[in-house]
């Protein structure tokens, strides 16, 4: 519970005033289309953050532009790694 409140917390201070109905509705889609993989595959989907919200070489945004529905085992596996490129 500590760990979702502490993540929830980084998702509200990465948003963006600037487009924030654009990325709420978007990230409600996101919810939706991880909802229906959920039920079609029988395994679990999460929304991920692409370039992570707390990375240990960079820090994303909680925007539109920065979500993927992937599989739980991949988001997981990837955690907050993001390779960072020269």
């Amino acid at each position: 519970r500590n760990k979702s409140l502490k993540r929830a917390s980084r998702a509200k201070q990465a948003r963006v005033i600037w487009d924030k109905d654009f990325t709420d509705f978007v990230f409600m889609e996101a919810q939706n289309l991880r909802k229906m993989r959920n039920i079609c595959t029988k395994f679990e989907w999460h929304v991920d953050h692409i370039i992570p919200l707390k990375g240990n070489n960079v820090c994303g945004l909680h925007v539109w532009n920065n979500f993927a529905v992937i599989p739980k085992v991949d988001n997981l596996r990837k955690g907050n790694y993001h390779p960072v490129h020269d």
